[in-house]
C-alpha cells in the first residue's frame, strides 16, 4: 500500500541507484548545487490582478529596478497553462543561437526560461480554512496558521514555505511509518494525517 510512497523519496533522495532518473530530476548547475534554493528566472502568470500590481509595485521600490520598464500585461488562461506546463528548463526565450555549435544558450544563461501559473492569494487565504487545505499546501498546525501566513508579504511566505520543503522528506517518511503502524494494530489513520501523506508533495508548495 506504501511502497509507491516509498519509492518516490528514495528518488527524490538519490538512493534509486539509477543515475539517468537522478540527471533528469537536476535540471541546471544551480539546483544541483541546492534543490531548495532555486534561484532560476521564471514568468509569472497571475491569476489576480491584484496580486500582479502588489508585486509590481514592491519591485519598483528596489534599488535596482527603479528605473526599469516594469508592466503588467494580459493573457488568457489558456495560454498560461500551456507555458506552465512545459516543465524543467520551460521554454526558449528567443534568445540567439550559437553559430560554432547550432545550440541554444543554457537555461542559467537565459536560453530558456520556466512559467508558473501563481493561484490568487485571496482564495488560498479562504481555502486555507477549508476542510482539505492540505491539498493547496497548507499544512499548518491550524487553519487560522495558515490564514495568517498568506496575510504575509511574499517573502515572508517563500522563507516559511522553503523551511517546509527542507522538512518535507523527513516528515513523509515519518507519516509513513505512522500509517504503517497504526495498520498493523488494526486502526485508522484521522481524516487529516492521510490527507497529509496523500499530499505529502503538496508540502512546502503554494497553491
Amino acid at each position: 500500500k506504501y511502497k509507491d510512497e516509498e519509492k518516490a523519496i528514495e528518488m527524490e533522495s538519490g538512493n534509486s541507484g539509477n543515475d539517468d532518473t537522478a540527471d533528469m530530476d537536476k535540471f541546471s548547475r544551480v539546483q544541483q548545487k541546492d534543490d531548495m534554493q532555486d534561484t532560476r528566472p521564471i514568468s509569472l502568470y497571475f491569476m489576480d490582478e491584484h496580486d500582479a500590481r502588489a508585486l509590481a509595485d514592491e519591485m519598483k521600490q528596489m534599488k535596482h529596478m527603479k528605473d526599469s520598464d516594469l508592466r503588467v500585461t494580459c493573457s488568457s488562461l489558456g495560454k498560461a497553462v500551456r507555458s506552465a506546463s512545459n516543465l524543467g528548463r520551460g521554454l526558449p526565450t528567443g534568445q540567439g543561437i550559437d553559430d560554432k555549435t547550432g545550440k541554444l544558450l543554457t537555461m542559467d544563461d537565459g536560453g530558456s526560461l520556466r512559467h508558473k501559473v501563481v493561484p490568487s492569494k485571496r482564495e488560498l487565504f479562504y481555502a486555507a480554512r477549508c476542510a482539505g487545505r492540505e491539498r493547496v499546501g497548507c499544512f499548518g498546525d491550524s487553519p487560522n496558521e495558515d490564514a495568517d501566513l498568506l496575510l504575509q508579504p511574499q517573502d515572508v511566505i517563500e522563507a516559511n514555505k522553503m523551511q517546509a520543503r527542507r522538512a518535507s522528506k523527513k516528515n513523509t517518511a515519518r507519516r509513513i511509518q505512522k500509517a504503517r503502524q497504526l495498520e498493523k494494530e488494526g486502526l485508522m489513520e484521522s481524516p487529516t494525517d492521510r490527507l497529509r501523506r496523500e499530499y505529502a508533495h503538496m508540502e512546502g508548495q503554494v497553491g
